[in-house]
């Protein structure tokens, strides 16, 4: 479920709340968590103000639009989420592999995501003093990681290797 909220957009799905926020000119902030309210006294990290998104187009039974400045993010009704630049590019895809989240068989792309091995890309994780997420996304495959420190291999590009 997604709806519209003073701080933003709310989205709802089993025991997952998640805020995404308009920040500054081209910046968009998401917020996740699996308690059933959000602690929006603390500001955490951003210090600017969240503002109102430049294009909103919100359903809840296809995919949702959000654009602020030159930054796109479309959201599921599912709750998979896609940055886009201002040409269309994809930036970033958040990294689902499972079979419950609504995917549609006729086109390839979300075939290809289809796998038996449950993973979403929002995992969380709770312990006696405090809880974390593990946030998981498609890499580009032309990307190379560099500055990971020095190690005595002959491999300066990890993530090729």
């Amino acid at each position: 479920m997604i709806s519209k909220c003073a701080d933003g957009i709310i989205f709802k799905f089993r025991k997952e709340r998640v805020l995404i926020s308009a920040v500054g000119n081209n910046g968009i902030r998401i917020q996740s968590t699996n308690n059933n309210f959000f602690n929006l006294e603390e500001k955490w990290a951003i210090i600017q103000e969240n503002k109102e998104f430049d294009y909103l187009d919100i359903h809840s039974d296809k995919d949702s639009v959000l654009i602020n400045g030159k930054l796109t993010l479309i959201i599921t009704k599912f709750g998979k989420i896609s940055f886009f630049n201002q040409k269309g590019e994809l930036l970033l895809k958040e990294y689902y592999k499972t079979g419950d989240l609504g995917l549609d068989f006729s086109n390839d792309d979300e075939f290809d995501d289809y796998i038996m091995i449950h993973k979403y890309a929002r995992e969380f994780k709770r312990s006696n003093y405090f809880n974390s997420a593990e946030l998981s996304f498609h890499s580009n495959d032309n990307e190379k990681i560099f500055g990971m420190g020095q190690y005595q291999m002959p491999y300066l590009n990890l993530k090729g290797c």
